[in-house]
């Protein structure tokens, strides 16, 4: 299996959520890119189909568990980033295992973690196709 590569993926996926249905995410409602890459921030942090950080979560246990492989390192820097200490991180894994949802647990806890450099690209990438943000 190929590494997944979740600053891609997640921000394809961001990519695909600013144009779902045919109705382009429209920039030129912000003055910059900060103030869309805040507003995005907000809304997608728990949209299940960027960071699965939602009811529903963002794949099933078994294609997270694929997309894990190769990808610890960015488990154990999301983890470091978020703070989560020796006991909250031993109950949390006890808590996703006995679950049975470890693997969502750990993709969606990356996907966090990934989610302003991916919301950064995406809007990069929008901006190459011609989108505008609001004139001062």
């Amino acid at each position: 299996m190929n590494k997944y590569d979740y600053y891609v993926e997640v921000a394809n996926d961001i990519e695909c959520w600013m144009d779902k249905d045919g109705d382009p995410f429209d920039l030129s409602q912000f003055k910059d890119r900060e103030e869309a890459a805040e507003f995005l921030q907000d809304k997608l942090w728990a949209e299940d189909d960027i960071t699965g950080n939602g009811p529903d979560g963002y794949a099933n246990e078994e294609d997270c568990e694929e997309y894990l492989c190769h990808n610890l390192n960015l488990l154990f820097d999301a983890l470091f980033e978020f703070g989560e200490l020796e006991e909250s991180l031993l109950d949390s894994l006890h808590k996703h295992y006995k679950e049975k949802n470890l693997a969502r647990w750990a993709d969606c806890t990356i996907r966090c973690y990934v989610l302003d450099n991916a919301i950064e690209k995406a809007l990069i990438t929008w901006e190459g196709y011609g989108f505008k943000y609001k004139k001062s």
